[in-house]
């Protein structure tokens, strides 16, 4: 599990082009400088919330841990906040059929580490997604449809371009945390649940 946790957060990093994450004896540290999303601890040793959880005080620090959240929530104190349930999911990667879709147009950008799929349609943006490499692995990342064009196979056009234009970059395996909503598309595409993957932010 950590040797898939160490890719999922190499992956992360390389698509959002933050800092290189710090390995710490807990997990991992990730400075991230969004707005909303100030760093992020991943932890993969629970018993060190203990001592994490009480010296946050910036409010968008995140905790990301791979543990259902009835395990996680007698660690915190007030300021905490729980978001909505996650997972943390693989797939080896073969090639698929990628089907056309009348009227989208695909766009596939490489940049450094990371790979970016926009959809349009008539030059509106219509879906998108993106990964981060970390040596074999591809982390899928910010696959999003907008709701005027949901329901129209767009969410599998994007994971299908990205899986196979990340085996022409080397990859073998991909990586993702995804929502409760995802979990449908991923697991109908080959995706297999790893663990929970819980998500807790300081708020202040």
């Amino acid at each position: 599990m950590n040797e898939l946790v160490r890719d999922w957060v190499m992956g992360w990093a390389a698509s959002r082009s933050t800092e290189t994450p710090v390995a710490e004896p807990w997990g991992w540290l990730m400075e991230v400088g969004a707005p909303g999303q100030v760093r992020r601890f991943v932890v993969t040793d629970l018993p060190w919330l203990a001592e994490l959880v009480p010296g946050v005080d910036e409010p968008g620090t995140w905790l990301k841990m791979f543990v259902p959240e009835a395990e996680a929530v007698p660690y915190l104190v007030p300021g905490w906040e729980v978001a909505p349930a996650g997972y943390m999911m693989s797939t080896p990667l073969e090639r698929v059929p990628v089907a056309a879709r009348d009227g989208y147009e695909v766009e596939i950008e490489d940049a450094g580490a990371a790979t970016f799929v926009r959809v349009t349609h008539g030059g509106e943006p219509a879906a998108r997604g993106q990964f981060g490499l970390a040596g074999p692995v591809a982390v899928m990342d910010k696959v999003e449809t907008d709701p005027a064009h949901q329901r129209r196979g767009l969410g599998t056009l994007v994971m299908r371009t990205l899986q196979n234009h990340a085996i022409e970059r080397g990859a073998r395996k991909a990586v993702l945390g995804g929502t409760e909503d995802g979990r449908a598309l991923y697991e109908t595409l080959g995706w297999r649940v790893e663990s929970p993957l819980t998500s807790i932010v300081y708020k202040g």
